[in-house]
């Protein structure tokens, strides 16, 4: 199992970014894309992740944890390479911060979460530590 710590980017915290196909996780379903939400019946949203880390490796077997499921696109934005200015928005991670009148006029908004780029989940971008 691998994670990415979402909240230092402005993100929404630890996001699976890749399951081992012959580990227990897998078996239970875990995905990437999918945000720990709860660690042993305790809500974990605004737990360190050095916190979360730790946790995951030394709370005893088995685990009880809750995921929220990965982000599906629900709007697909082909950003011209010649956008004068830019992108048409900012983001911290996989949040979109700003967005300016080009971003508008693609459909972009202020928080709404980046889910692909050029086909590729995003997650899958950033690097990654392993559990």
């Amino acid at each position: 199992l691998q994670y990415r710590d979402q909240r230092l980017r402005g993100g929404v915290g630890l996001i699976v970014t890749k399951v081992d196909p012959m580990g227990e996780a897998y078996r239970c379903g875990v995905k990437p894309g999918m945000q720990l939400l709860q660690l042993q019946g305790r809500d974990v949203q605004g737990v360190s992740f050095k916190s979360l880390t730790t946790a995951l490796h030394e709370e005893p077997l088995p685990l009880d944890v809750v995921f929220a499921m990965p982000l599906e696109p629900d709007l697909y934005v082909n950003v011209p390479r010649k956008m004068t200015g830019g992108l048409g928005f900012k983001h911290r991670g996989l949040t979109i911060t700003e967005v300016d009148r080009q971003g508008e006029e693609l459909g972009l908004r202020r928080h709404d979460e980046i889910v692909e780029v050029d086909g590729k989940r995003y997650y899958e971008s950033f690097g990654r530590q392993k559990a």
